[in-house]
């Protein structure tokens, strides 16, 4: 009798950890997304199999600009499981940052092979649209389009979904019903922008003007571009776009000066890629660092530039030069 209430015992006990681990195995994928940062380092230092948790904490470093650090980790979780799909898709978010393209599809096809997530679906047709494959990107957001306003995704991937699809649509032949319906899948875009990353608000309203662009409703687009360029100053084909607008409309004033400042900012976002690539390529190129800073000030960043200024004062070099342009920056 003993024994058998000791067996029950021990199996009432087995069940109650079961029970346990598998509340904390649910639990975990939502505490991860909630965590802070420093939260999250104590778990990882504390368990260091939890790719998941590894691959959220890259993720966390990632958006603070530490690339290097999001990198290391990401690496460190994909030796513990070269099969996760969280780390692979966190390491293509890494390349896509770095530009790598070729590389970041790669983690992420592999990623969806292995688990098909709406994340990586999202991330990997955003890889795609410099790429201009714009078929693939309406096949992997079809399906998340097709969920429409379900609890099964954030408004941010919804707003994704929607807006990449119709900009890669706006580049194919439409006929006035597609663009019609394009047309009412930006602005429920543009309605959720406030939950886009910051760095693609700007898409909805542009490729809303482009669409009325495409209809020849120049004075329906024109609103929609200004505001484009107003929350993204440093993309250049707003203000081409707005030019275009402009001209159209008859308001050529402003098409000159618009077509001005398109001219301009064309060529800064010129000069910031090739001193950049130049500082990649040399990273003693103290001449290119000089002339980046420069064109940071100019593009108004001048947060960027006094770094590259103070940096380039404590290595010792264009010392005088760099302190007084930095100075000008105060």
């Amino acid at each position: 009798m003993r024994r058998s209430l000791l067996l029950g015992g021990l199996l009432v006990l087995l069940v109650l950890v079961w029970g346990v681990m598998r509340s904390q195995d649910h639990q975990l994928p939502k505490w991860l997304i909630t965590a802070s940062r420093e939260e999250l380092v104590q778990y990882v230092n504390a368990h260091p199999e939890q790719t998941d948790a590894t691959a959220e904490l890259a993720h966390r470093y990632l958006l603070a600009g530490s690339t290097t650090e999001a990198n290391s980790l990401i690496e460190q979780a994909l030796k513990v499981s070269p099969d996760s799909p969280s780390a692979l898709r966190v390491r293509g978010d890494v390349q896509f940052a770095l530009h790598q393209l070729t590389i970041a599809e790669r983690d992420y096809r592999k990623s969806l092979s292995l688990q098909d997530d709406t994340r990586t679906r999202l991330a990997l047709a955003r890889t795609l649209i410099p790429l201009q494959r714009y078929a693939e990107i309406s096949d992997l957001c079809a399906p998340v389009i097709a969920l429409g306003s379900s609890s099964d995704i954030s408004a941010e991937q919804r707003a994704q979904a929607l807006v990449y699809t119709a900009g890669g649509k706006l580049y194919s032949p439409l006929t006035p019903q597609e663009l019609s319906t394009l047309q009412a899948q930006l602005k429920e875009a543009d309605s959720l922008s406030n939950a886009l990353p910051r760095e693609e608000r700007f898409l909805p309203p542009y490729f809303l003007g482009e669409s009325y662009l495409r209809l020849a409703q120049p004075k329906e687009a024109i609103p929609y571009l200004e505001k484009s360029t107003a929350l993204a100053p440093t993309f250049a084909g707003s203000l081409y776009s707005l030019s275009r607008a402009y001209r159209l409309s008859g308001d050529t004033v402003k098409a000159d000066t618009t077509s001005a400042k398109h001219t301009r900012l064309s060529r800064l976002m010129g000069e910031l890629e090739a001193y950049s690539n130049r500082i990649t390529q040399n990273s003693n190129d103290f001449e290119a660092m000089l002339k980046l800073a420069g064109t940071f000030a100019e593009l108004g960043d001048k947060a960027q530039a006094a770094d590259l200024y103070q940096r380039l004062i404590q290595m010792g070099k264009y010392v005088d030069v760099a302190a007084q342009k930095r100075k000008s920056l105060e």
